[in-house]
C-alpha cells in the first residue's frame, strides 16, 4: 500500500513533527524507533520529497514538511470529526472531550463541576490536561480550555466566564512576627511568594488607584503552581501578593489568611472558555462548554461577593474595579 494513503503515518509524522524526537514519540505510543523512522521514510518515498531536513537533530521540516504539517492538522480534525459523528448517539452527547485548565483549577473546583456533568451525561468522557495555551486549542491539543487573561481569539472561539479576583494575603501568625506591610515598599522586608507558571505572568507591580508600585521581596520565592503559595502562605512562612480568589477563598473565610497591603491588589483578569471550532461541531462539546462556563462563571461570582462582603464588613476594604484595564505589566504571556 502506498504509504501516501495511510492516515495513520500521516499522524505518526504529525507528532513526530510537534516534538523533533523519534525517541520520544515512540516510548509515548509504545511502538519501536525503527517501526516509527521506516513509517516516516516511507511517507517520504510514497510523495517523493524530505518531510525532514537529513540527519537533523531535534528534527527540522522541510519547507515541504511544514505545509504538510499545517495541511494535516486540518485534515485529521476534519477525520475525528467525521468518525465522532458517527459514532455520537441520536443525542450526540457520548463520547470523548479533552479538556485543558490550570493545575490549581483542576484540583480545586473542576472535580465538582465534571460530577455534576456526568450525573447529567454519563457517557461522556473527560481526558484532563493542563496549562495548555490558545495556541494548542488552534491546534486542536485539545478540544478546549480554560484561559485566564488576555489573549488574540483569532482561530478559536470564545465564552466569557467572569473576572478572577487576586488578593494579597498573608496569616495572622505571620503579621504577628514580621508586622503587616501596608505599602509595597514594605514588602523589602519580607519573604514574598510569586507566581511563575504557565497560565499568567507574575505580578511585578501593585495598582492601588492611579498609583501602580513595583513588587519586590526581602526573599523572593517563586512557585508553579498557587496552590502551593497558598499553603506556604497558611503556615506562615511568607506572604502572597496575587492568590487567585477561588483557590483563596476559603482561607479566607476562615480567618485563616488576612489581607495585607490594604487597598493594593493586581487587576482582576478575564477567565475566559477557549474553544476549537472543529471541536465546536461536536453537541458534546457545544454543549459541555456552554454548562461548564455558566455554571463555573456563577460559582466564582458567588464566592466572590462572599468575599467582598467579608472585606467590607470586617477590613473597611473594597475589591479592585473589574472594569480596570490591565497594564502591559499584567498581561498574559501567551
Amino acid at each position: 500500500m502506498n504509504r501516501s494513503y495511510d492516515l495513520n503515518a500521516w499522524k505518526l509524522f504529525l507528532r513526530v513533527a510537534e516534538t523533533g524526537n523519534l525517541s520520544e514519540v515512540a516510548a509515548e505510543l509504545g511502538i519501536e524507533v525503527s517501526t516509527l523512522s521506516r513509517t516516516v521514510t516511507g511517507l517520504e518515498k510514497s510523495i517523493g520529497h524530505n518531510l525532514f531536513e537529513p540527519g537533523s537533530r531535534p528534527k527540522r521540516l522541510t519547507r515541504i514538511g511544514g505545509i504538510a504539517t499545517e495541511k494535516l492538522r486540518e485534515t485529521i480534525a476534519l477525520h475525528e470529526e467525521f468518525l465522532n459523528d458517527l459514532r455520537e448517539d441520536s443525542m450526540g452527547l457520548n463520547g470523548l472531550i479533552n479538556l485543558s485548565v490550570s493545575m490549581g483549577y483542576s484540583v480545586v473546583e473542576l472535580p465538582q463541576h465534571l460530577s455534576r456533568f456526568n450525573a447529567l451525561y454519563p457517557e461522556v468522557v473527560f481526558q484532563i490536561q493542563t496549562g495548555l495555551s490558545v495556541d494548542d486549542v488552534r491546534k486542536k491539543r485539545c478540544d478546549l480550555a480554560g484561559q485566564t487573561g488576555i489573549f488574540s481569539a483569532e482561530g478559536v472561539i470564545t465564552l466569557f466566564r467572569a473576572f478572577n479576583y487576586y488578593l494579597p494575603l498573608a496569616s495572622p501568625a505571620y503579621i504577628a512576627a514580621h508586622g503587616m506591610p501596608m505599602e509595597p515598599k514594605d514588602l523589602e522586608r519580607h519573604t514574598v511568594f510569586f507566581y511563575n507558571g504557565p497560565t499568567r505572568s507574575q505580578t511585578r507591580s501593585l495598582r492601588k488607584g492611579d498609583r501602580i508600585e513595583p513588587v519586590k521581596g526581602a526573599v523572593e520565592t517563586f512557585f508553579s503552581g498557587s496552590l502551593s503559595i497558598l499553603q506556604a502562605t497558611i503556615e506562615g512562612h511568607g506572604v502572597a501578593t496575587d492568590l487567585p480568589i477561588n483557590q483563596c477563598f476559603e482561607a479566607v473565610l476562615s480567618g485563616q489568611l488576612v489581607p495585607i497591603l490594604p487597598g493594593w491588589y493586581r487587576d482582576p483578569l478575564p477567565l475566559t472558555t477557549v474553544v476549537n471550532p472543529s471541536s465546536w461541531r461536536l453537541k458534546r462539546v457545544r454543549l459541555f462548554a456552554q454548562w461548564l462556563n455558566e455554571e463555573a462563571g456563577k460559582h466564582i461570582r458567588s464566592l466572590t461577593e462572599r468575599v467582598r462582603d467579608l472585606y467590607r464588613t470586617k477590613y473597611g476594604l473594597e475589591l479592585p474595579d473589574s472594569g480596570a484595564v490591565a497594564s502591559d505589566s499584567h498581561v498574559e504571556k501567551r
